[in-house]
């Protein structure tokens, strides 16, 4: 398995109570495993040219073992670059299992090109799929393709290095990757006129450098969309200033270049770096072009490295994607430099609730809520897409019962402004949330919407041990619940009182009982240093949440009069 499966990004989206917990998005090793499909020939040829650029050369036959195996591979799907490659297709059919050929008909193949209106180019991208449909493909079948690919410039060919295999660059360092990308690229970040009334306009009389590089950062985050290509085997020359202005849209290329180009007009030093956004957090001994493929800006007086591709991430943070990462200073090169890990202070939630229970077993309450770092840029992200409507449908269903409608309203902050902070309060009043009659039990956690719960923490996690390190992550968490309960209900039991310090984990729970009075105080640290987690770390981490989760899930025991 390459060390880019191993170490996966967990996808935030909506899912707010996943957004700091360790990714350990691998399966249990089966005992017995029942393959579905083999290759029987791989090969791959080279050739290096005097011009360094390469023939490519794959052949490869891949036998289909179930019914399921032969509807997926029945199409068999690859993408190129349009400027710089050129593909053509050799062979291509379907040996049936007695030994007969059936070539592909021209009918069975789709071509996707990305290109522009007339003689134009594509704006952002250039990249041509090709699907070919093999004829009946059945179990026990084959697919057989030989496909020949050519580049017109310099290319890296390489493998992983945690695998067998081999790699083969024209570069002899990153640094001159580096200076490759910017011999390319850094001519289009001079301002032009244009560039520099911007500019001016943005900043006004604000005269701080932090600032006025962050008032920059949000222009462009808000106003410049992002899409097309990146770094990788493809154009790597942005576009010019005008056209990503005139279309408000670029790559990160041009991005990062628009960006650079405002900052000189405004008088501060900024540097365009390269990075993987993907999941390698080590760069190969041997230097390639395709270990970097995102270009960000580093602003050297501040020590402070930004990424405006990403219209919801504010100027003093960065994605997870590319934190603890080398970078690639395309001026003033700097051997070894990463971009910061994630630090456990700066992403966290807390949360103070109220909560009084009725005789009827309905409750009404108070939930406040702040958020710092991720989860605050997450919910910043999604209620810019609620509307007002949406929003109070939302509330009112997350407070209902099963058969009665419950209600509730939201003061919250203004999501717009791209900030890492983000409060809200919510009031509610739920028709039923515990039995109004005889003997029963409760968890005891905030009801309705809360982004990052102190059980976040330990609600995911490998049941089994894992065998390699995974991407993880760390933060905080800190609740408080004030329960009234009615006077014709009796307590018969809370947790107990725990705390437990280990492993980078810091977690203590007390439950304070005076009368039909409860306080409940959770708070939880994750330590976890940097953004990959070993082997060892991970695995007892494991059991320290296991620890922590036992504690959580335990309940208070009550009676009706």
């Amino acid at each position: 398995m390459w060390l880019a499966m191993k170490l996966q990004q967990l996808s935030t989206a909506t899912v707010f109570a996943l957004a700091l917990l360790p990714m350990q998005l691998l399966a249990a090793e089966p005992e017995k495993l029942e393959l579905q499909e083999r290759y029987v020939q791989w090969r791959e040829d080279y050739t290096v040219n005097d011009d360094y650029t390469v023939d490519y050369v794959q052949h490869f036959q891949l036998q289909v073992l179930s019914d399921n195996a032969a509807h997926r591979n029945k199409e068999y799907s690859f993408s190129y670059s349009t400027s710089i490659e050129k593909v053509d297709v050799e062979e291509a059919y379907t040996r049936k299992s007695d030994g007969r050929r059936i070539d592909v008909p021209k009918s069975n193949y789709q071509v996707t090109v990305n290109h522009g209106k007339g003689e134009g180019g594509p704006v952002f991208s250039d990249r041509t799929s090709m699907t070919i449909v093999y004829p009946e493909l059945e179990t026990g079948d084959s697919i057989v393709l030989t496909m020949r690919q050519s580049e017109r410039v310099d290319f890296s060919a390489w493998e992983w290095e945690s695998q067998a295999g081999f790699a083969i660059s024209s570069f002899d360092s990153y640094e001159n990757i580096a200076r490759a990308y910017g011999a390319r690229a850094l001519t289009k970040a001079q301002p032009t006129h244009r560039v520099r009334e911007l500019a001016a306009k943005i900043v006004g009389e604000e005269n701080d450098s932090e600032k006025v590089a962050r008032l920059l950062y949000d222009w462009v985050a808000a106003n410049i969309s992002y899409a097309g290509n990146c770094i990788g085997v493809g154009a790597v020359v942005p576009h010019d200033l005008d056209f990503i202005l005139d279309n408000r849209m670029g790559d990160c290329k041009d991005h990062a270049t628009l960006l650079q180009a405002l900052y000189t007009s405004s008088g501060i030093k900024s540097v365009q770096a390269l990075i993987n956004s993907g999941s390698s957090y080590s760069l190969p001994s041997i230097p390639m072009v395709s270990s970097v493929n995102h270009v960000i800006n580093y602003i050297p007086k501040f020590n402070h490295f930004i990424d405006s591709t990403n219209p919801d991430l504010p100027y003093d943070s960065l994605d997870i994607s590319i934190q603890d990462k080398p970078v690639l200073l395309v001026e003033g090169y700097q051997e070894g430099l990463r971009t910061p890990p994630s630090e456990w202070q700066a992403s966290g939630q807390k949360a103070r609730t109220t909560l009084e229970i009725h005789p009827d077993g309905s409750a009404s309450g108070k939930t406040a809520i702040a958020l710092t770092g991720r989860p605050a840029i997450q919910a910043r992200a999604i209620w810019r897409q609620l509307t007002q409507q949406q929003e109070q449908d939302w509330l009112n269903d997350m407070y209902s019962s099963a058969t009665k409608k419950g209600s509730a309203t939201i003061v919250r902050d203004d999501p717009k402004a791209l900030t890492s902070t983000f409060s809200y309060s919510i009031d509610y009043k739920i028709p039923e949330l515990i039995p109004a009659e005889g003997a029963g039990g409760t968890y005891l956690h905030s009801p309705g919407f809360s982004p990052l719960p102190v059980y976040a923490f330990v609600a995911l996690g490998a049941e089994t041990d894992i065998s390699h390190d995974v991407a993880c992550a760390n933060g905080h968490s800190t609740e408080k619940i004030h329960y009234t309960f009615p006077a014709n209900l009796r307590i018969l039991a809370v947790p107990d009182d725990f705390s437990l310090q280990e492993n980078h984990l810091t977690f203590q729970a007390t439950y304070r009982l005076s009368g039909n009075t409860l306080e409940v105080a959770r708070e939880l640290q994750d330590q976890t240093p940097g953004n990959v987690c070993s082997v060892e770390l991970t695995n007892a981490q494991r059991e320290s949440r296991k620890k922590i989760a036992k504690n959580l899930k335990a309940q208070l025991v009550f009676q009706y009069l």
